[in-house]
């Protein structure tokens, strides 16, 4: 068994040799119809839009090449550059799946590869095939690749036997491999070099903001754990193309940083793949991911709560209540005293104001009175029962409703009632700065802090002294959390909404190589709906670690008890009625006083 196993691979390596020999023996006799013939098969490989071709113009060869090979395949569209001042952005222009062909001849005019990086801006990862006769200085050019960030490169040697077709490979480092060709092999001219990066370190860091990125140690081993869309999003790109993930900064637990900051070091190319999304204001999304998620931006304000029995009273006792029954009984009192002047000439100037009559008929009491025959004096008692039955029916009603069903106090619905209210809004300062400068009108509605751990404990354990800004991802987490509460702590009106669409994407480096395999996870991942999933284990680590509860703050009761406090507004009544009975007492012992010593 063993000698035929090295009789078949003894085989095919000479298969595999004479099959190159062939090859180089055709490409170093005919270069033209093998450059040709190669065009041909990478079409066939994967179809491409156009040709763009990169040369000096002056080199007998490159003309050769063109005139023999490439400009026979006239159903393919070229684009033909030879200096840097006919280059522009192909990608503004036209369609990016393309073919690059770079004509090499010389080492010095490796300056063609910076015109071909200028030209292929934001689509480096673009099939790129090199034409050269030799090349000494393969190192320079490779560190050339890497620098503009190419990574689908083939190099065609034509006057080299002992090289031919170089490919690049990527991963994990940058280096050149021979191509073999063989007949019967599967091998690609482009492979999707991403779906293997061969064990390739990658770096990366999160903000710790929740409901993006949870850290926190595991009870076992005492190492930090991440848990969280994002950090899930990004751990599983790493597992499932065969990379490692590195922090780019000491990870701390509790240390939170804003997700603008961390867009900075992306920008600077200090991170590769960062677990935080940005949402690009200026229109500038060349440099990111697709959409990760579809967002809004509103703010939560604490719920309206039912009034307690205390407030419930001071509702019932309002200021116009009392001030509809004091006008209505000065009326009456002064018309019932009036008629008795005008008919029996009797005359009591109290009367004018507490009539012992109009006051216990109008709150629906009874009262004693002499025998009626004028008809003025029954016009006012017939007056003052319907404004008595009025007046009880109305605050019978009003207990009957208050008190058998809870009464809220008035929340806030929109942006103008949140500038009429004490109700403040509180943010990260940076948080702050950007939402002011796109809403202005939310200026004197929000307070800023410069702790962003503070305001972020203060929003997860819903102090009501402040509303928060919070978007709808995480919102999600707090709907759920409420969602055994008897009462609602927090609400998100759809009057404050700041924001209704807002596209959350991962930031990249210039040019990144890991965009292609990070759109095609993204897509993948919302098809088979792990965003929910990470959703849910998300909340379930939180409810592990004590950062939320689901214990109700407002739990339901059989019945409850009144207390003292709860007739407050009852006590107080009765106080005031007797203070101004005591005070009133003493006036009259001293006018009685001060008119029995003027009689004597």
């Amino acid at each position: 068994m063993q000698y035929l196993l090295g009789i078949i691979v003894n085989w095919s390596i000479v298969a595999i040799t004479s099959y190159d020999l062939s090859f180089m023996s055709v490409t170093k006799n005919n270069p033209q119809k093998y450059c040709k013939t190669l065009t041909e098969d990478i079409y066939a490989e994967r179809a491409f839009d156009a040709m763009l071709i990169i040369l000096n113009a002056n080199t007998k060869s490159t003309k050769d090449l063109m005139l023999e090979g490439l400009y026979q395949q006239e159903n393919i569209p070229k684009v033909i550059m030879t200096n840097r001042a006919e280059s522009f952005l192909y990608k503004q222009r036209f369609n990016e799946d393309i073919l690059l062909i770079i004509f090499l001849n010389e080492d010095k005019e490796l300056d063609l590869i910076d015109l071909a990086a200028y030209t292929t801006n934001y689509m480096r990862q673009t099939r790129i095939l090199i034409i050269a006769e030799y090349v000494r200085d393969k190192e320079k050019l490779l560190k050339l690749c890497q620098h503009y960030k190419m990574t689908n490169v083939l190099m065609l040697l034509y006057s080299t036997a002992a090289e031919g077709l170089l490919q690049l490979q990527p991963y994990p480092d940058y280096h050149w491999q021979k191509f073999h060709f063989n007949s019967s092999s599967q091998l690609l001219y482009y492979p999707q070099h991403w779906r293997n990066m061969k064990n390739r370190t990658l770096l990366t860091f999160t903000d710790q903001t929740l409901p993006r990125a949870l850290v926190f140690p595991d009870p076992k081993s005492g190492q930090l754990k991440l848990n969280g869309y994002l950090p899930r999003m990004v751990m599983l790109f790493a597992e499932l193309y065969n990379a490692s993930l590195k922090m780019s900064h000491p990870l701390v637990m509790g240390k939170k940083t804003h997700f603008s900051i961390i867009n900075q070091m992306v920008d600077q190319n200090l991170m590769d793949i960062p677990m935080v999304t940005d949402s690009s204001v200026n229109g500038h999304w060349l440099n990111m991911s697709d959409t990760f998620e579809i967002d809004q931006g509103f703010l939560m304000i604490p719920c309206a709560h039912p009034r307690s029995i205390r407030e419930v009273y001071m509702v019932l006792l309002s200021g116009t209540f009392i001030c509809f029954v004091i006008i209505c009984i000065s009326s009456l009192s002064f018309v019932h005293t009036l008629c008795e002047y005008v008919n029996k000439h009797r005359w009591n100037y109290i009367n004018f104001i507490i009539n012992d009559r109009i006051i216990p008929g109008f709150l629906g009491l009874s009262f004693s009175t002499r025998s009626i025959s004028l008809l003025s004096l029954k016009l006012v008692y017939l007056l003052l029962f319907f404004g008595g039955l009025y007046t009880s029916t109305q605050f019978s009603a009003n207990i009957g409703s208050l008190f058998t069903i809870p009464s809220y106090h008035r929340k806030v619905e929109t942006i103008d009632e949140l500038k009429q209210s004490s109700l403040k809004i509180l943010m990260f300062d940076k948080e702050a700065e950007s939402i002011i400068s796109r809403r202005e009108h939310l200026r004197e509605s929000i307070i800023s802090s410069k702790n962003m751990s503070y305001v972020q404990e203060a929003r997860l354990n819903f102090n009501n002294s402040f509303g928060y800004y919070t978007s709808a991802t995480t919102w999600r987490i707090f709907r759920r959390k409420q969602q055994y509460f008897t009462y609602k702590e927090f609400c998100v009106p759809d009057g404050l909404t700041v924001f209704r669409f807002i596209p959350w994407n991962i930031p990249l480096q210039h040019n990144s190589p890991y965009k292609e395999p990070l759109n095609y996870l993204i897509h993948r991942v919302h098809d088979l709906g792990l965003m929910d999933a990470w959703h849910s284990m998300l909340f379930s680590d939180m409810l592990k670690l004590d950062l939320i509860s689901l214990r109700d703050p407002y739990p339901k009761r059989a019945f409850k008890q009144m207390t003292v406090n709860d007739l407050f507004w009852i006590w107080l009544i009765v106080v005031i009625g007797l203070a101004l009975s005591l005070l009133v007492f003493f006036i009259e012992l001293m006018l009685y006083n001060f008119c029995y010593r003027k009689i004597k």
